[in-house]
């Protein structure tokens, strides 16, 4: 299962994770009726992809909206994979906003502060 796909949804982002590549991009809306049960296969694949990778990380966040309880989950999905790096691999955590969007821009940048500088806030 070294690829992860999750098509999007009016209500949940697309979801895509390559093993090979190193790579985790979560895009779109994030407001799923059920949060948890939502993102457990993903958190299962999750768990894989830190064991598996070797090499360095790149997490693309571009949400348009994301309700509370996704919020926290995704920040313990990311933080998950930061507690899980080997010493010789590196994490890049880009979070992705709107120009217009500043409540996406001050939920990435208090990721930031609790995730540390491998954490990246930028306009799309």
């Amino acid at each position: 299962m070294e690829l992860y796909r999750l098509e999007s949804t009016r209500q949940t982002p697309h979801i895509y994770g390559s093993i090979e590549e190193g790579v985790i991009q979560i895009k779109g809306i994030c407001r799923p009726d059920n949060s948890i049960e939502f993102f457990q296969d993903f958190i299962s694949w999750i768990n894989l992809f830190n064991t598996l990778t070797a090499k360095n990380i790149v997490v693309e966040i571009d949400l348009e909206y994301m309700n509370t309880s996704s919020g926290m989950i995704i920040y313990r999905i990311l933080n998950s994979i930061k507690s899980k790096l080997n010493p010789d691999q590196e994490l890049s955590i880009i979070w992705k906003h709107d120009r217009q969007d500043f409540d996406m821009k001050q939920v990435g940048e208090d990721f930031q502060y609790m995730l540390g500088d491998i954490f990246t806030v930028q306009p799309a």
